[in-house]
């Protein structure tokens, strides 16, 4: 199995994982209908991102909302499903273009420091 990338460690934190498992769970619903009753499903994913009202955090971030939509419609004997949550996560954008749940600083809050002494596993 290859390492995660970016996509899936952004699904990880949206809604803290929760919107994650529910999409397993509705592409598992729908692929199971489609198994049971030989008839096509859908599942569509939204992602809506805005700038949250106070956003810039000395050059940590950007904080944004994630809107995470999933819905999905499976098939039925005489017709068909639809079902659909809605969910809003507090992220950061930032500055490698990542999003994520807590912004990530890449500065080193110690370097040039020559009073820091460097910890080792030894």
């Amino acid at each position: 199995m290859s390492e995660q990338g970016p996509l899936n460690e952004f699904l990880a934190e949206v809604d803290s994982g929760a919107f994650e498992r529910q999409l397993t769970a509705f592409l598992t619903e729908v692929s199971k209908s489609i198994f049971r009753f030989n008839k096509g499903g859908k599942l569509d994913v939204t992602f809506k991102i805005e700038p949250a009202a106070t956003s810039a955090q000395n050059g940590a971030g950007i904080k944004v909302k994630v809107v995470s939509t999933a819905k999905y419609s499976r098939p039925t004997p005489t017709g068909k499903i639809n079902e659909e949550t809605t969910t809003e996560t507090p992220m950061w954008v930032n500055k490698d273009g990542s999003i994520s749940l807590l912004a990530k600083s890449h500065e080193d809050l110690f370097a040039g420091q020559a009073n820091v002494t460097k910890m080792t596993k030894e």
